[in-house]
């Protein structure tokens, strides 16, 4: 029974580095995106846009399913 409360504590705490790994992904995509698109202009930088959404979106799902979680 012990072990699974560590087990348990210890994925709490690896869901939340990974949504502030998302996070982070996102805003330097975001980052880049943003200078890139002033250097370069929109044709080429369009992935880096996408990049962004996909992570924020994964940074909100992950974050959502960890709050269902817990409860």
């Amino acid at each position: 029974m012990e072990g699974n409360k560590t087990h348990t504590r210890k994925f709490g705490k690896f869901q939340k580095f990974m949504e502030w790994v998302w996070l982070f992904i996102a805003f330097v995509s975001l980052g880049t995106w943003i200078y890139s698109f002033q250097k370069e202009g929109k044709t080429e930088t369009n992935m880096l846009l996408i990049i962004s959404a996909v992570s924020f979106l994964m940074y909100f799902l992950r974050r959502y399913l960890g709050k269902q979680k817990k409860t």
